[in-house]
């Protein structure tokens, strides 16, 4: 999978007037030299790799050794079923286990909810185990959540291209203006991922019970911004 880097945008922020007299000053420029500051910002897409969901069940009775008892029939059933579809057992990680009374309610039933986090190392194949999920048993499905491989890599990347695109447009600024870039003075990065919001899919145990849902799992979007203040002279 080669990241595409989309666009670069730049903003010259001030060109600041030359330094006064003295070695020298606060900003890191010598004497004759004058103060260039650019923001750039890079940007770097890449197609999520794998994704996850969580499926959990919620079960209600009158002591907590029958709602436990029910819980775990039914989640065992959930994941038996994942794993008929091929998802592999290390790929599937419980994520909480709750026991409870509702004292709020007349028959103050106790409730026992247990949720699995759901590794899909198949993209195209969410739709179709959300659905087994749902049809196994799970009342409650959040997600999906999308993952990119290498995201360090390609945040560095977009860090480059911000500071690559800030060199270019600093030189032909200082060209434009009888001047030539010395030295970079200052440098600041800020990044940012952007990827899909993780949303509540369903709550009912029959709020899917006809076709897979339709599942996108977009692009994942690598930002970063930086702020640089080059020295330039004749």
């Amino acid at each position: 999978m080669r990241p595409k880097i989309q666009r670069l945008s730049i903003m010259a922020l001030a060109l600041l007037a030359g330094c006064g007299p003295g070695p020298t000053d606060s900003r890191g420029v010598g004497h004759g030299e004058t103060l260039l500051r650019l923001a750039a910002t890079g940007v770097v897409e890449a197609k999520p790799d794998r994704g996850s969901f969580s499926a959990g069940v919620e079960t209600r009775a009158a002591t907590a050794q029958a709602a436990l008892a029910a819980n775990s029939e039914a989640i065992a059933k959930i994941i038996a079923t994942l794993e008929r579809h091929g998802v592999a057992r290390d790929d599937l990680k419980t994520e909480t286990v709750e026991l409870g009374r509702d004292d709020f309610r007349a028959s103050r039933q106790v409730t026992a909810t247990n949720r699995l986090t759901v590794t899909v190392r198949k993209l195209d194949d969410m739709g179709t185990l959300i659905a087994a999920a749902n049809s196994a048993g799970a009342n409650r499905i959040d997600g999906p959540n999308f993952l990119t491989a290498g995201a360090n890599e390609l945040q560095s990347r977009a860090t480059e291209a911000a500071l690559r695109i800030a060199r270019q447009r600093a030189t032909r600024y200082a060209k434009a203006a009888g001047l030539r870039v010395i030295r970079i003075v200052a440098l600041n990065v800020t990044g940012a991922m952007e990827q899909p919001i993780e949303r509540d899919m369903m709550v009912a145990s029959d709020a899917m019970a006809a076709a897979p849902p339709p599942i996108r799992s977009g692009t994942d979007r690598f930002e970063a911004t930086i702020t640089a203040d080059f020295a330039l002279a004749p």
